[in-house]
């Protein structure tokens, strides 16, 4: 992919977070997206490790040419706790 025009750059981001946002392995929003050349760099927050993996693994099948960064972080988001109801 090379040959690619820089101007389809900002599509193809796009399309990549669209990825990982309908991905069911994924389902992230606060996934960012940027290419540098042949290099896809991911970058934000996910909530868990599986989460970061498949979201690397979505770009690599997506953008099988390109190489991926991937600077996600994961966090621990606290469990819902039940809350009380008042009167």
């Amino acid at each position: 992919m090379g040959d690619r025009p820089r101007d389809l750059d900002p599509y193809l981001v796009e399309h990549v977070r669209d990825a990982l946002a309908h991905d069911p392995r994924v389902g992230e929003l606060d996934v960012a997206v940027a290419i540098e050349g042949e290099t896809v760099v991911l970058s934000g927050t996910v909530a868990t490790a599986d989460r970061q993996e498949a979201a690397a693994n979505v770009v690599r099948d997506l953008l099988p040419d390109h190489h991926v960064r991937d600077e996600t972080e994961v966090v621990d988001f606290p469990e819902p706790t039940e809350v009380e109801h008042l009167p």
